[in-house]
Order: structure tokens, then sequence, then C-alpha cells
């Protein structure tokens, strides 16, 4: 049996407080915060510095509407500050 050009695929996940300041300065904060149904304020201010946990559903809805900068589980991880499921 031969292995030939074999690639190891590797998906970078971007944290959610630097997908958050990525929006705010590409001025996408607001469009990203009305396709999950919240403000920007509210992602900037109690989100994004874990002030505030979302709930599974919400947290389902951030992780789709990020069009893949991360996952549910990745955001799980995220919120509670945890190295692996």
């Amino acid at each position: 049996m031969f292995l030939t050009n074999t690639k190891k695929v590797v998906f970078v996940v971007t944290p959610f407080n630097e997908f958050i300041d990525s929006l705010h300065k590409e001025g996408q904060l607001e469009n990203y915060a009305l396709r999950v149904g919240t403000s920007s304020q509210y992602l900037f201010t109690h989100l994004k510095h874990r002030r505030k946990i979302p709930n599974k559903q919400f947290m389902k809805i951030l992780a789709q509407e990020s069009h893949g900068a991360f996952t549910f589980k990745d955001l799980v991880l995220w919120f509670y500050d945890l190295k692996s499921a």
C-alpha cells in the first residue's frame, strides 16, 4: 500500500473575542448582531468579555452566523474557558 500526495487539513478556529474585534474593525459587527438577533453593544460589551454566557440556542446561532469562523463546540469551550470537551 502506497500513500502519495497526502495532505493534512488544518482548520484554524478564531476565538470569539477576536472574531468580534475583527467584525468591529471591519464595520461588520452591526450586521452580525442583526443576523443573530441582538445588538452590537451586547456582543461587544457582554459576550466578548465573557461577562454573560449565552444559552445553548443562542450559541448555536452565533456559531452558525460566523460562517465557519468557529463551531458551536468551539464557542462552548471558549465561553467556559476549556481546552477540550
